[in-house]
């Protein structure tokens, strides 16, 4: 015959094992934040070279910017360019020369 022994259970321990594993998660952040930089789709990119018309009187408007991120290079046209943005390159850029019409990552033509 064995003896009875009552079990404790504990009301949290469901809710104790998901923020452990949670913060065991957030121990690897820049993994993380490098993974989501990669997989993802929109991310900030850093502008290389940009195009102008003089308008004169030392006034210049940029035309066109070319910029460097995880997706390699995105052109943009209008005339505010920073140096540093946040593109989606999901969404096809209407006014930029394209090969193909899902993407905005530019191949340089001579026009």
């Amino acid at each position: 015959m064995t003896l009875y022994i009552p079990r404790k259970r504990r009301r949290f321990a469901l809710t104790a094992f998901a923020i452990r594993s949670l913060a065991r998660l957030f121990d690897h952040w820049l993994l993380l934040l490098a993974v989501a930089l990669v997989a993802s789709p929109v991310g900030p990119h850093l502008r290389i070279q940009y195009s102008f018309i003089d308008d004169g009187g030392g006034r210049q408007t940029m035309i066109e910017c070319d910029y460097f991120g995880s997706r390699g290079m995105v052109r943009k046209p209008g005339p505010n360019c920073p140096v540093i943005t946040i593109i989606d390159t999901r969404k096809p850029n209407r006014n930029s020369r394209t090969t193909s019409p899902e993407s905005s990552v530019f191949i340089r033509t001579n026009v």
